[in-house]
């Protein structure tokens, strides 16, 4: 009646890294029969004296001494830690004409178990360091951004796109009138109107800015109009008076 010895070798958590956990039965009398059950209801398999584990739970294996069908069990648990760090880079941003640089504060987790690699396409470019999780853009593009847990090897990545605004002024629409009599000093450029770009414009004629949308007392010649928009978009035309 002497019942077989039962250990189970094998210990340790799944994570992202250790995909499984061999269990391997150590016994100290021949045996005939093994079971391996899944927490005490799924029935794995049977008759072999390992089991690879891919699943977190209860594992019980029975065993049957061939000498004598005494029969003893023993049973394992396998927990898991398959846990993804916390990224998100936020929502796509707008590179204007007078952005000289974005900083990018991403929310992620931090710590000294905590790895950053930073990657960068279409162009773009970080000053600095590409393993730290707060950066500096230099010029817009993709970017993305990994991180890593190194204690259970688990990594998630997000990507942001910084994108070159294109909302730029494009025309500049106005009316004109032409001085009455040669030499006469009494042009008009009136009813300036701003095709794109994004408001507030500060319109300037031969450099000088205006502070209405008209400008009077023009000799016949020919004006340069520049036009800023909010973000310091230029746009610059010529227009005669005759």
């Amino acid at each position: 009646f002497i019942k077989p010895d039962i250990e189970i070798a094998g210990d340790g958590d799944l994570t992202c890294e250790r995909l499984k956990v061999p269990l391997k039965i150590v016994t100290n009398l021949a045996w005939d029969s093994i079971r391996w059950i899944k927490d005490n209801l799924e029935f794995l398999i049977q008759d072999v004296d390992y089991y690879n584990v891919e699943e977190k739970g209860n594992y019980n294996a029975f065993i049957r001494a061939s000498r004598n069908g005494c029969t003893n069990e023993n049973s394992k648990t396998i927990n898991e830690d398959r846990i993804y760090p916390i990224i998100d880079l936020g929502e796509n941003r707008l590179w204007y004409c007078n952005t000289k640089s974005l900083d990018i504060t991403p929310l992620v987790d931090r710590g000294d178990n905590f790895q950053y690699q930073w990657f960068q396409r279409n162009g773009g470019e970080i000053n600095g360091s590409l393993v730290e999780p707060d950066v500096t853009i230099n010029r817009p593009g993709t970017f993305y951004l990994q991180v890593g847990n190194t204690i259970n090897g688990c990594k998630k990545i997000d990507t942001i796109q910084i994108v070159q605004n294109v909302d730029v002024p494009e025309e500049i629409v106005l009316q004109r009138v032409d001085p009455l009599c040669f030499g006469e000093s009494n042009g008009i450029l009136q009813d300036i109107e701003i095709i794109g770009g994004i408001a507030p414009y500060r319109v300037a004629v031969n450099g000088v800015e205006l502070n209405a949308d008209r400008i009077s007392g023009l000799n016949a010649g020919i004006y340069e109009l520049e036009v800023k928009d909010k973000y310091e978009c230029v746009y610059k035309d010529t227009f005669e008076l005759i």
